[in-house]
């Protein structure tokens, strides 16, 4: 009933449902969104969801497109990188470190961690938690744990916490907040 309800007020515009994590909704992937709808007359519906959870939804068709962090083999979903980024370290302004930073010096006490130590796919995924393991103490608490890193943006302006993120979405950070990015040596995959 519902739905025969909004065919009278449905456009013509192609909807586009899209699954992304977090840091594609406000830094990467923000100028392919507008063009979408200004460009190409799509509406958008975007919603946020762990990397794992997007390979399901595509599966299930429940999302057209899905942009993860992590490759993952699911016979029901074609995969396709659309771009790699780096990643590196971001620490408050005010913070002195000499770049390049070598990873086994970073207290693991004083570290934002994006991600879930309960599931190896959760945040920057298993490749990357495998180096995170081997060079920061495997099996110590980070100060805190967020499976959103729009959650942790507001730690960074204060003390000497630091966190591991994507290039692109820390400059995108940069913009808006007093940070300090800088290279890894050995860096994360």
């Amino acid at each position: 009933w519902n739905e025969a309800d909004q065919i009278g007020g449905m456009s013509d515009s192609p909807c586009l449902t899209i699954a992304t994590v977090d840091s594609f909704l406000d830094y990467n992937l923000t100028p392919l969104y507008r063009d979408l709808v200004s460009l190409h007359g799509f509406s958008l519906d975007i919603k946020c969801y762990p990397a794992d959870m997007i390979y399901a939804l595509v599966a299930k068709k429940q999302a057209d497109l899905g942009f993860a962090l992590y490759h993952t083999n699911d016979p029901h979903v074609n995969v396709r990188p659309v771009m790699e980024d780096d990643m590196v370290l971001v620490t408050p302004e005010s913070c002195p470190w000499i770049s390049p930073v070598d990873p086994t010096g970073l207290s693991p006490e004083r570290e934002l961690f994006t991600g879930s130590h309960f599931n190896s796919n959760v945040g920057w995924g298993p490749e990357f938690r495998l180096w995170h393991d081997r060079y920061i103490r495997s099996g110590s608490r980070p100060l805190v744990t967020a499976t959103s890193i729009s959650i942790l943006n507001d730690f960074l302006e204060a003390r000497d916490y630091w966190t591991i993120m994507p290039s692109t979405t820390a400059n995108g950070l940069k913009e808006q907040y007093p940070i300090s990015i800088l290279p890894l040596s050995p860096p994360p995959p």
